[in-house]
């Protein structure tokens, strides 16, 4: 592949993108962990008190660990997009500046 062009901003835009739905996933797991009902909250009778309560207890726990792996993917995202920016524009300047000092040596 020789005949491409790598586009940072766009990919810093895209970093900034996912860095967004990094916070918003980010929140959602706050407020997930942060609801505080225990067993006694799911009424009086208690075998039914008991499975609506760890049928609860099972989604949220599922929820809490997707988001988890969520914010997480969408950080790993960020960071490369930002990694692979940066790495293309050294490789872009360091063959920029190599040229220029072949250049000036030879027709210096």
């Amino acid at each position: 592949m020789t005949d491409f062009t790598v586009n940072y901003a766009e990919l810093r835009g895209a970093a900034d993108d996912f860095d967004a739905m990094h916070g918003t996933a980010t929140t959602q797991l706050t407020k997930l962990d942060s609801v505080g009902l225990g067993q006694p909250d799911f009424g009086r009778i208690p075998w039914l008190q008991t499975r609506v309560y760890e049928a609860y207890a099972g989604h949220t726990a599922d929820c809490s660990e997707s988001l988890t792996e969520l914010t997480q993917a969408l950080a790993a995202a960020r960071d490369g997009l930002r990694q692979c920016a940066e790495a293309y524009e050294g490789y872009d300047n360091s063959a920029a500046e190599a040229l220029s000092g072949f250049f000036e040596g030879v027709f210096g």
